[in-house]
């Protein structure tokens, strides 16, 4: 319905399908936007096509099960529509563009440190469908790569390193995962050390090779793959903090808690050290591991007794006398956030003033922190006069706003009111401030009529 309306809104405004529409509000030929998205003859070309293969491609949407293939010419004759000759019609000479050109994408989803048989966990993204995946690993020796080895091929020694379970790899979806076991005992093995009995291999990485549903693939010897780092450590057990990383004035009690794993052996011990403190031994509970053996552990401290910044150093040992060990950071943050209000500077705004008797005149003034208080904003005969278009439609009516790179020059040029608000954690030895990211500002909105002094809550953003 909403693609059928945009498209109709299009067309009467000029007979292209070329992103404009006439304004309800002023009668002119205006940019049609749906939301925050500028529509444009991509959207019915390009967009389209994508659109039409994701679907046939993806088996939970194609429930007819239709030959994707058979939409590829279909969605080929969509995307030149405007180009390549094709410039009779509804849409309007654009230039050419490919439905897809790039191989899905390979991100790794877990940060585990490996020990002996383990997992790497593997995401494929696609801007149309995957189609496949092959796994290759390389370990390094003496600052030098070695060849690549494929995973599961029995005809090299790839076999040895690394296996793919494709049980969650979904042909044709957008999205989709596998799981990568890795030997790391056998990559330890390729070189060891005769005085130390450790191992020469100082890194080891997995190599991706994909392809999508419409060709487009990296090919092992002709491309670059996509790389995927991990670490392992086969000689002491590993130790991982689930717990977070800072606390409040709020929380009375924080739960230091983690897993630790074991690549051949058993866990014998697991001590935690409080602030500098006598280590003590915390029970350890086995869990399921997908090799050796692995145990959680969980203890409870006041924080009444955390400084700015308190370290937990956690040890484990295991039947061999091996020892891992990990330090922990929390660190306190009990200041609010500051913020700062400021108004348009170097810019006037529009307002009207009424007389008790009705007249109206306009003039040209500062809008500041004193033009509407809690004292006069019910009692002021002077009225922000703001253009009828902004206030039916919002920014998107004015000529031009690009909300990718908004400039408030927008924003003064149009004369419409505004405040910035600067919103900053403080950040020193002492004081721990969260980044930018972590913030959030709430506003909110209320509204109340001119007779009555009553504010209603509208609505609430958070940017």
């Amino acid at each position: 319905m909403h693609f059928a309306d945009i498209q109709f809104r299009d067309v009467i405004a000029d007979g292209l399908l070329d992103g404009l529409e006439i304004s309800e509000s002023t009668g002119a030929v205006t940019p049609l936007t749906f939301g925050q998205q500028r529509i444009t003859s991509d959207v019915y070309t390009q967009d389209l096509s994508q659109h039409v293969l994701i679907v046939v491609n993806d088996p939970e949407l194609n429930i007819s099960g239709t030959d994707a293939d058979d939409y590829v010419a279909f969605s080929q004759k969509i995307n030149d529509l405007g180009s390549h000759g094709e410039t009779d019609g509804v849409i309007p000479p654009r230039d050419g563009t490919e439905i897809d050109t790039v191989p899905p994408i390979v991100t790794r989803t877990d940060n585990d440190v490996l020990a002996r048989t383990d997992n790497v966990d593997i995401q494929l993204n696609d801007e149309i469908g995957v189609q496949s995946v092959s796994a290759y690993v390389q370990y390094q020796l003496n600052g030098v790569w070695s060849d690549e080895f494929k995973c599961n091929d029995q005809q090299t020694s790839g076999s040895e390193f690394c296996t793919v379970d494709t049980t969650d790899l979904e042909v044709g979806v957008r999205e989709t995962n596998i799981k990568v076991s890795v030997d790391t005992k056998a990559i330890d093995a390729v070189e060891v050390d005769s005085d130390s009995d450790l191992s020469n291999v100082t890194a080891a990485r997995l190599v991706f090779y994909t392809a999508d549903v419409l060709g487009n693939e990296l090919i092992p010897g002709r491309n670059s793959g996509h790389y995927v780092n991990f670490e392992w450590d086969n000689d002491a057990p590993v130790i991982s903090v689930t717990s977070g990383t800072t606390i409040n004035k709020e929380v009375e009690e924080y739960v230091l808690e983690g897993i630790v794993k074991e690549a051949s052996q058993d866990i014998k011990s697991v001590s935690v050290s409080f602030k500098s403190g006598l280590p003590e031994d915390v029970a350890c509970t086995p869990v399921t591991a997908e090799s050796g053996s692995a145990c959680e552990f969980s203890k409870g401290y006041k924080t009444s007794e955390f400084l700015s910044r308190t370290t937990f150093d956690i040890k484990a040992t295991d039947t061999k006398d091996n020892v891992g060990t990990k330090p922990h950071a929390v660190s306190r943050d009990d200041e609010a956030p500051a913020q700062i209000i400021t108004y348009p500077e170097g810019t006037s705004m529009n307002y009207v003033n009424v007389t008790v008797d009705g007249e109206r005149s306009t003039y040209e003034g500062a809008y500041t922190q004193d033009t509407y208080t809690s004292d006069n904003v019910q009692s002021s005969r002077d009225y922000l006069k703001i253009d009828y278009v902004y206030a039916a439609s919002g920014l998107k009516s004015i000529q031009g706003v690009d909300f990718a790179d908004f400039h408030v020059n927008v924003l003064k040029e149009n004369k419409i009111p505004y405040v910035r608000v600067r919103v900053a954690d403080v950040n020193s030895d002492t004081i721990l401030g969260s980044s930018a990211d972590k913030l959030k500002l709430v506003v909110k909105y209320y509204v109340s009529q001119i007779t009555t002094t009553t504010t209603h809550f509208k609505t609430q953003h958070k940017p």
